[in-house]
């Protein structure tokens, strides 16, 4: 585990209710979600997006 929530008290109804309550996994995500966006549409060619990564998205959402 790379952190620990305990001593991380909630003052209110709305922090308490956060998707990503903690700085650390907040930050992750958004580093993931720009990297997903700004930097693989240049990587990506029609063979990984064809043959690897539309046969996988349609297995995910099949399962």
């Amino acid at each position: 585990m790379l952190y620990r929530e305990s001593g991380d008290f909630k003052t209110s109804y709305v922090k308490d209710q956060q998707t990503f309550p903690i700085a650390f996994d907040r930050a992750g995500y958004f580093v993931t979600v720009a990297f997903a966006v700004l930097i693989v549409p240049f990587l990506i060619n029609d063979y990984w997006a064809n043959a690897v990564i539309l046969p996988f998205l349609i297995y995910a959402i099949a399962a």
